[in-house]
């Protein structure tokens, strides 16, 4: 127990130390699904906390979540955005790209599988952010 224990420490710790991409500002007009968790429409903060996950949080009312995801590269010069798949009235984030290196694409959640299975094909929305 002790053993794990440390091993979260470590890692938690150790994403203060982590140079991913800068902070981005994003004004979300609508509630969204990030992993398991669904957020509110707001003005939220993203950032790469440690390799391939995006922290998502709420600037105003205090919600958060963390998202794995794989890496994605884009060519230079690419705006930053948030992606969100649509299916019906329901947004799933599905990726965040960086004004620096690319960004992270979000692994499917068991939520978005259940979505896609009753509205089929989604709607691609991209949002801008701003760093």
């Amino acid at each position: 127990m002790k053993a794990l224990a440390l091993w979260v420490f470590v890692w938690l710790t150790g994403a203060w130390a982590y140079a991913g991409w800068p902070s981005m500002k994003v004004n979300v007009p609508f509630e969204f699904i990030a992993g398991a968790e669904r957020l509110p429409a707001g003005q939220y903060v993203i950032s790469e906390v440690r390799e391939s996950v995006v922290s998502v949080q709420a600037q105003d009312r205090g919600a958060s979540v963390a998202v794995l995801g794989n890496p994605i590269y884009t060519r230079d010069g690419e705006a930053p955005r948030m992606v969100f798949h649509k299916y019906g009235s329901h947004y799933v984030l599905k990726s965040v790209y960086s004004s620096v290196s690319g960004g992270i694409t979000m692994l499917p959640s068991k939520v978005e599988k259940e979505l896609k299975q009753v509205f089929g094909r989604p709607e691609v929305v991209a949002l801008s952010v701003r760093g």
